[in-house]
C-alpha cells in the first residue's frame, strides 16, 4: 500500500473502532462497506493466485472482531454474524486463501470461540459450508483421447483445487479438535446439524466410514513439515515440545466423535452405505500406519463412549446401549473398528506373501554378490601362490544359504531393510576369510610368543631369506613398530610396511582367533592356491541358480518359498513360523584352498601381558632355519 492509502486506511479503522464501540449502526455500515471493497480490490486480477493481504487488512479484522466479541449482540445489526472472517472467504473472484491468512482466520475463530459468540461462528461456519460446497467441488477431469495415450488436459488445475479443498477441510477438523478441547459441546451440536439442503449434506464433516478413516489418517506427523500443527494451529493453554502431538490427539478425539455421530445418519442415496468398509491402500507401510491408527483410535472411541455427558449433549447416549445395536441391524463401534484391523491385517499378510520379488531388488542383490566375493579374491590373491601345485591337500570353500524376509527383496516394503541386498555376501566373505586363515594353522612348524621389542629380532635370528619367504601380518599393527618401536629394517614405503626390503603381506580382518596377533613367515613356494571349481549338478539341478561370474564359477539366487513348494518342504524343521513369507538367498560357489603337500608354516606372535599365560619365549628358544639339516 502506498503511504497515502495507509493513512487513509487507517483513518477507515478507527472509525470502524469507533463505530463499534459507540453502537453507531449507520456509521458501522459505512465502513464495513469501505472494508469489503477494499478487501475485493485487493483480490482484483488475481484469480487462482494466493491473496496475501497487508498487514492493514488482518490488523484491522482482528482489532474490529475482538471488539465485536466483547459487545453484547443486539437485535438487529451489522456487525452480528460472521461479517468480518467472512471477507477472508473468496468464491467468485476465484483466488486462493493464502497459509497466512488461514492464520489469521484460526485467530478470528479463537476470539470468536473464547468469547461465547455462538451466532458469529455458526455465521462463519454456514459462510464456509457454503463456500466449500459451491466455489470449492471437485474438478471434473477433461481427457484428450489422441494419440497413443489418454492425456487429463486439466491435470494442473485438478491439482491446484485438490491442494485448495485438502487445506480448507484440515482448517475446519482442527476447529473440530478445538471444540471438543474446550468442551464446547453444544457448538458441536451446531455444526453437526447445520445444512441448508434436503436431504442433508454435511460438506465440512466427514460423513461416512471412508472420509472418517481416511481423514483421520491425515492426522500425522510429516517428516518434512514437523511442526506443521503447533505452528498453524495453536490451542490455548498447550505449551513446550509435545504440543503438537496434543493438538493431534485432539483432533482425532474429534475423529472419535465423527465416527459415533455416523450411527445418527440415514443414508439418502441408492447403493450408498455409510457404513461401508473403507478400501484398504495396497503399499505395506501405509497398512502397517493403518494398522497401529485404528489401534489408538479404539481407544479414543472407547474413551469417547465413557464419557456420559458428552454423549447426552449430543444425542449420543443409546450407544452405550449393547441392545441397540442388535435391534437396529448395527455392528458395534469397537466390533467395526477390530473388523477393519483384521482385514487390513489379512491383507498385509497376503501382500507380504504373494508379492514377487522384484527384479531391480535381484540384481542389486547379484550386483553386491559379484563386488564382495571379487573383493575376497582379490584380498586372497596377495597371499596366493603364483605357480601350481600338484601335490597337494585342499580344503573346501563352499557358499551358503540363508532365509530372509522376502519383503526386503521386493518394490513394496514396510520398513527399511538396510544391507538386505548385501548380508548374505558380507557373511560368506568373512566365512571365507576365515576359513582360509585358519588353514595356515594347520601347517605350522614352529610357534613363538614373543614381547614387541623382540618380534623382529627374533624373526631376523631365524636366518630367513626373504627372496624365497614371506611376512604375513595377522592383524599386528605394524606402525606401531615402525614409528613407536623404530625397528631396525622395518620401513615404510608409499604406504607399505617393509622388512629388509621384503614387502609385509597386511590382513586385517576376519581372522582365525589363534592367528590374531601374529605375524607368520612362509616359503613362497608353499603359499596356498585358490581353485574355482564348477558347482555341482544336484546343486544346479535344484536351485537353478544364475551365473553371476562364469570365471570364478559364481553363482546366486532368491528363491520365493510361496512359490518353490519342494525346497520349501525342505526347510520345515527350519523352525521359522512361515516360510511363505521367505527367500531363501543362496550364493553357491564349490570353491578350494590348496596346501602344498609338506609345507611349513612358522609362527611369530605378540605377547600381550594381560591376554596371554605362561611366559613369552627368549631369543635362546629360537630354532633357526640356518642349522636345520
Amino acid at each position: 500500500m502506498t503511504k497515502k492509502k495507509n493513512e487513509i486506511f487507517s483513518d477507515i479503522s478507527d472509525l470502524l473502532y469507533y463505530s463499534i464501540e459507540q453502537n453507531n449502526e449507520e456509521l458501522a455500515r459505512k465502513m464495513i462497506t469501505f472494508l469489503t471493497k477494499a478487501f475485493i480490490e485487493f483480490r482484483e486480477n488475481k484469480e487462482f493466485q494466493e491473496i496475501i493481504y497487508p498487514n492493514e487488512y488482518y490488523d484491522t479484522i482482528f482489532e474490529a472482531n475482538e471488539l465485536v466479541c466483547l459487545k453484547q449482540k443486539r437485535t438487529i445489526s451489522s456487525l452480528n454474524g460472521g461479517v468480518f472472517l467472512n471477507l477472508f472467504i473468496d468464491g467468485y473472484q476465484k483466488t486462493i486463501i493464502s497459509d497466512k491468512t488461514f492464520t489469521a482466520l484460526w485467530v478470528c475463530v479463537r476470539q470468536v470461540i473464547t468469547y461465547d459468540k455462538n451466532d458469529i461462528f455458526m455465521s462463519y461456519w454456514a459462510n464456509a459450508h457454503q463456500h466449500f460446497g459451491f466455489f470449492l467441488d471437485a474438478i471434473t477431469p477433461i481427457y484428450d483421447n489422441k494419440g497413443d495415450q489418454v492425456k487429463i488436459v486439466n491435470k494442473k488445475e485438478i491439482e491446484i483445487r485438490e491442494t485448495e479443498r485438502n487445506k480448507f477441510l484440515e482448517f475446519h477438523y482442527v476447529i473440530g479438535g478445538l471444540l471438543v478441547y474446550l468442551k464446547k459441546y453444544n457448538l458441536l451440536k451446531s455444526i453437526f446439524n447445520y445444512t441448508n439442503q434436503i436431504p442433508p449434506v454435511y460438506y465440512l464433516i466427514p460423513g461416512d466410514l471412508n472420509e472418517i478413516i481416511n481423514g483421520l489418517l491425515k492426522i500425522k506427523e510429516d517428516f518434512r513439515d514437523p511442526f506443521h500443527y503447533e505452528q498453524k494451529y495453536s490451542f490455548p493453554d498447550i505449551d513446550g515440545v509435545n504440543r503438537g502431538s496434543i493438538i493431534r490427539y485432539w483432533i482425532k478425539k474429534y475423529f472419535a466423535i465423527l465416527f459415533l455421530r455416523q450411527y445418527t445418519l440415514h443414508d439418502y442415496y441408492y447403493g450408498h452405505n455409510i457404513f461401508d468398509l473403507p478400501i484398504i491402500p495396497n503399499s505395506l507401510s501405509e497398512m502397517k500406519v493403518w494398522e497401529n491408527e485404528l489401534k489408538n483410535f479404539k481407544l479414543l472411541i472407547s474413551d469417547v463412549l465413557g464419557d456420559q455427558y458428552l454423549l447426552e449433549i449430543l444425542n449420543l447416549n443409546h450407544l452405550t446401549n449393547d441392545e441397540w445395536f442388535t435391534e437396529n441391524n448395527k455392528q458395534h463401534p469397537i466390533e467395526l473398528i477390530d473388523k477393519i484391523v483384521d482385514n487390513v491385517k489379512n491383507k498385509y499378510q497376503q501382500k507380504k506373501i504373494n508379492q514377487d520379488v522384484s527384479i531391480k531388488k535381484e540384481k542389486e542383490f547379484y550386483d553386491k554378490t559379484r563386488d564382495l566375493l571379487e573383493k575376497f579374491i582379490s584380498k586372497v590373491q596377495v597371499i596366493e601362490n603364483k605357480k601350481d601345485i600338484n601335490d597337494f591337500i585342499n580344503y573346501p570353500l563352499t557358499g551358503t544359504c540363508q532365509l530372509l524376509d522376502k519383503t526386503a527383496f521386493a518394490d513394496d516394503q514396510d520398513i527399511s531393510y538396510l544391507n538386505s541386498d548385501s548380508i548374505v555376501a558380507e557373511s560368506l566373505f568373512a566365512n571365507l576369510s576365515l576359513r582360509i586363515s585358519r588353514t595356515f594353522s594347520y601347517f605350522i612348524k614352529e610357534s613363538y610368543l614373543f614381547e614387541p621389542k623382540y618380534l623382529f629380532i627374533a624373526i631376523n635370528e631365524m636366518g630367513f631369506d626373504f627372496n624365497n619367504y614371506d611376512i604375513i601380518s595377522f592383524g599386528v599393527n605394524l606402525k606401531y613398530y615402525s614409528d613407536f618401536l623404530k625397528i631396525d629394517g622395518l620401513q615404510e614405503r608409499d604406504g607399505e610396511i617393509y622388512f629388509k626390503d621384503s614387502k609385509i603381506i597386511n590382513l586385517e580382518t576376519y581372522l582365525d582367533p589363534n592367528l590374531i596377533g601374529s605375524l607368520i613367515i612362509v616359503n613362497k613356494e608353499n603359499l596356498p592356491k585358490l581353485s574355482f571349481n564348477e558347482l555341482s549338478g544336484k546343486l544346479l539341478t535344484e536351485y537353478s541358480p544364475d551365473l553371476i561370474v562364469d570365471q570364478y564359477h559364481l553363482y546366486a539366487k532368491l528363491i520365493d518359498l510361496n512359490v518353490n513348494d519342494k525346497i520349501r518342504n525342505g526347510l520345515k524343521s527350519s523352525n521359522v513360523e512361515d516360510l511363505t513369507r521367505k527367500v531363501l538367498a543362496c550364493i553357491l560357489i564349490n570353491w578350494e584352498i590348496k596346501w602344498r603337500k609338506g609345507s611349513e608354516v612358522y609362527q611369530f606372535k605378540v605377547f600381550e601381558q594381560f591376554n596371554d599365560s605362561g611366559k613369552p619365549n627368549t631369543l635362546s628358544d629360537l630354532k633357526p632355519i640356518s642349522k636345520k639339516k
